[in-house]
Parts: structure tokens; sequence; C-alpha cells
């Protein structure tokens, strides 16, 4: 009998939630996205998102998105919506739309960019040094590509959002 109570718990309680993690992510953030729905891609808008979400290690990823996107103007991020450079995920959740641009993931407006790479990082434990993270997980090929994210400069704005 104990056995039969516990099955009808634990089914009952699955059949209530019936999300993986990486869906159950991006129902709870459902809000985020449609607020920054609404809103251009700025730098502004793009630092509020990242502090939105709750993405580790904010002041870096704002150099990477900055980085990675020619300061927003590249045409991937302007057609593609793909502030990362992100190639299209294999065995994790993604946001990415199932259209390519040049072999790089495909997003439906730029904050789902920005929820992608909050998914990404989800996928393993960060420790230490973020900069060494992104070299140990083969983010970029560029072998300066560390040496090009310290470089680039935040304003004292981007950076109170950051902090």
């Amino acid at each position: 009998m104990k056995y039969i109570l516990m099955f009808i718990i634990t089914y009952s309680l699955s059949a209530q939630t019936p999300y993986t993690i990486g869906e159950y992510w991006k129902y709870k953030h459902c809000d985020i996205i449609q607020t920054f729905k609404r809103l251009p891609l700025t730098k502004h808008n793009v630092a509020l998102a990242i502090k939105a979400t709750g993405i580790q290690h904010p002041l870096i990823v704002f150099k990477q998105a900055i980085y990675e996107s020619g300061h927003l103007k590249s045409n991937l991020a302007v057609i593609g919506n793909n502030l990362f450079a992100m190639k299209k995920a294999n065995g994790r959740p993604c946001y990415a739309l199932k259209d390519t641009y040049h072999g790089y993931a495909v997003f439906y407006h730029w904050i789902y960019s920005i929820c992608d790479y909050k998914l990404w990082q989800n996928c393993q434990v960060i420790k230490g040094d973020y900069y060494s993270y992104l070299l140990k997980r083969n983010y970029a090929v560029d072998e300066n590509y560390i040496k090009r994210l310290k470089s680039i400069k935040i304003t004292k704005n981007i950076r109170k959002i950051l902090e």
C-alpha cells in the first residue's frame, strides 16, 4: 500500500509539471522575454536584459555581446538576432529557430539570444575565473579572444546596471 501511494503521489506531481529543466526556465522567464521583445537593440537594453535573466558574470558577457556582434551592428546581430555568434545547439534546450545564418543560430528577437546564452551557461557548473572557463569550453577560436574582451571599455552607466 505504501508503494502504491508513493507511485500515485509521484505520478500526480510529474503530471502537473510537464517541463524539462530547460523548458521550465523558458516558462519561468516568459515575462522577461515579453518585456524585452518590445524594446530595440541598444547597449542599454542588452545590459538590462543580461541582468534581468540572471546571467553569471554579466560584465564579461556584456563584453562578449559587444565584441561578437560588432557593437550590435553585425549582420548576424541585425539579421539573425544573434548577439553571441552562437552555433545551433545540440543536446541542450535552446531558443534558436530552425534556420541558420552562415552556420550560426538565428533567433526570433535579440532577447532570445540572451536567454539562449543563459541556457548555455546552465549546462555546466562555472568554477573560477570566467575567462578561463570560456577558453576551457572552446567558446572562441581566436587565440586573442580574452585579450580583446578585456580591452572593451564599458561606460559607467552600463557598468552600474551590470554590477
